[in-house]
Protein backbone atom coordinates (compact mmCIF):
# COMPACT_ATOMS: atom_id res chain seq x y z
CA UNK A 1 0.00 0.00 0.00
CA UNK A 2 1.12 3.51 -0.80
CA UNK A 3 -0.17 6.74 0.99
CA UNK A 4 -0.22 10.49 -0.72
CA UNK A 5 -1.36 13.54 1.69
CA UNK A 6 -3.54 14.67 0.68
CA UNK A 7 -4.22 12.75 -2.52
CA UNK A 8 -3.12 10.35 -5.56
CA UNK A 9 -3.16 13.17 -7.96
CA UNK A 10 -0.15 15.02 -5.77
CA UNK A 11 2.07 11.72 -7.35
CA UNK A 12 0.97 12.59 -10.50
CA UNK A 13 1.74 16.03 -10.66
CA UNK A 14 5.26 15.64 -9.56
CA UNK A 15 5.86 13.79 -13.12
CA UNK A 16 5.59 17.41 -14.04
CA UNK A 17 6.95 19.40 -11.55
CA UNK A 18 10.14 19.57 -9.15
CA UNK A 19 8.78 20.43 -5.77
CA UNK A 20 12.15 21.77 -4.62
CA UNK A 21 11.79 24.71 -6.89
CA UNK A 22 8.16 25.30 -5.80
CA UNK A 23 7.48 28.42 -3.48
CA UNK A 24 6.46 27.90 -0.18
CA UNK A 25 2.91 29.06 -1.10
CA UNK A 26 2.56 26.99 -3.45
CA UNK A 27 3.05 23.85 -1.55
CA UNK A 28 0.93 24.99 1.38
CA UNK A 29 -2.13 25.09 -1.47
CA UNK A 30 -1.09 21.57 -2.86
CA UNK A 31 -1.82 20.03 0.63
CA UNK A 32 -4.69 21.99 1.60
CA UNK A 33 -6.39 21.24 -2.21
CA UNK A 34 -9.18 23.37 -1.91
CA UNK A 35 -11.75 23.25 -4.89
CA UNK A 36 -11.25 25.95 -7.00
CA UNK A 37 -14.54 24.94 -9.22
CA UNK A 38 -17.57 23.02 -8.41
CA UNK A 39 -15.48 19.87 -10.41
CA UNK A 40 -12.07 20.50 -9.21
CA UNK A 41 -9.78 20.69 -6.78
CA UNK A 42 -6.35 22.73 -6.68
CA UNK A 43 -4.07 19.69 -7.44
CA UNK A 44 -6.59 18.78 -10.36
CA UNK A 45 -6.07 22.14 -11.57
CA UNK A 46 -2.89 22.35 -11.54
CA UNK A 47 -2.42 18.58 -13.14
CA UNK A 48 -4.52 19.83 -15.88
CA UNK A 49 -2.30 22.95 -16.51
CA UNK A 50 0.97 21.38 -16.23
CA UNK A 51 0.27 17.81 -18.22
CA UNK A 52 -1.67 19.59 -20.42
CA UNK A 53 -5.33 17.49 -20.06
CA UNK A 54 -6.06 15.17 -17.09
CA UNK A 55 -9.39 13.31 -16.41
CA UNK A 56 -10.09 12.06 -12.92
CA UNK A 57 -12.34 9.23 -14.09
CA UNK A 58 -10.20 8.23 -17.16
CA UNK A 59 -6.40 9.08 -16.54
CA UNK A 60 -4.07 8.18 -19.23
CA UNK A 61 -1.11 7.28 -17.64
CA UNK A 62 1.05 6.91 -20.81
CA UNK A 63 3.02 10.12 -20.97
CA UNK A 64 3.53 9.55 -17.14
CA UNK A 65 5.82 7.03 -18.05
CA UNK A 66 8.76 8.90 -19.26
CA UNK A 67 8.99 10.91 -16.00
CA UNK A 68 8.82 8.18 -13.78
CA UNK A 69 12.55 9.19 -12.84
CA UNK A 70 11.57 12.95 -11.79
CA UNK A 71 8.98 12.15 -9.72
CA UNK A 72 10.53 9.97 -7.28
CA UNK A 73 13.09 12.61 -6.77
CA UNK A 74 10.27 14.47 -5.97
CA UNK A 75 8.64 12.52 -3.85
CA UNK A 76 11.57 11.84 -2.11
CA UNK A 77 12.43 15.24 -1.58
CA UNK A 78 8.78 15.93 0.07
CA UNK A 79 9.18 12.89 2.25
CA UNK A 80 12.58 13.68 3.63
CA UNK A 81 13.30 10.65 6.04
CA UNK A 82 9.59 9.45 5.82
CA UNK A 83 9.85 7.78 9.07
CA UNK A 84 6.54 7.90 10.18
CA UNK A 85 3.96 5.36 9.42
CA UNK A 86 2.50 7.45 6.61
CA UNK A 87 2.84 11.39 5.39
CA UNK A 88 1.96 13.75 7.91
CA UNK A 89 1.94 16.43 5.57
CA UNK A 90 2.48 16.92 1.55
CA UNK A 91 4.31 14.03 0.78
CA UNK A 92 3.20 10.79 -1.40
CA UNK A 93 4.60 6.88 -0.69
CA UNK A 94 4.14 5.80 -4.05
CA UNK A 95 7.32 6.27 -5.26
CA UNK A 96 8.53 3.44 -2.62
CA UNK A 97 5.99 0.98 -4.27
CA UNK A 98 7.26 2.33 -7.80
CA UNK A 99 10.38 1.70 -6.72
CA UNK A 100 10.07 -2.08 -5.43
CA UNK A 101 7.92 -2.63 -9.01
CA UNK A 102 11.41 -1.73 -10.54
CA UNK A 103 14.04 -2.96 -8.56
CA UNK A 104 16.42 -5.37 -10.62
Amino acid sequence: MALSNPCFELWLLLHWIDPSEETFTQLRSCWINQKVTSKRSFLDQLLLEKAGKYQKSRPDFRPYFSKIDQAIQGAQWLDGPGNGRWPDYLATRVYRLIMEIVKP
